[in-house]
């Protein structure tokens, strides 16, 4: 089961983050930067790999740093 929730993402307990930031999937700032900040440095490296996508477009990555059920 898929739930959704509108809000600031650091206040939910979460097991999937859809992140609809930057093409590259590179750390940026906003959401993406949080992410890649709890993920830690492989999951830059994993997305240098990856390349940049078209919007739209889903990719799934590990998890690294992230536990399966964090708290932003």
């Amino acid at each position: 089961m898929i739930d959704f929730y509108h809000g600031s993402i650091q206040m939910f307990v979460i097991d999937a983050i859809a992140n609809p930031d930057i093409p590259s999937l590179r750390a940026g700032e906003g959401l993406c930067g949080i992410i890649h900040n709890r993920a830690g440095k492989h999951l830059e490296t994993y997305c240098r790999i990856l390349g940049e996508h078209e919007h739209g477009d889903a990719v799934i990555t590990p998890a690294f740093n992230l536990p399966p059920t964090f708290l932003l």
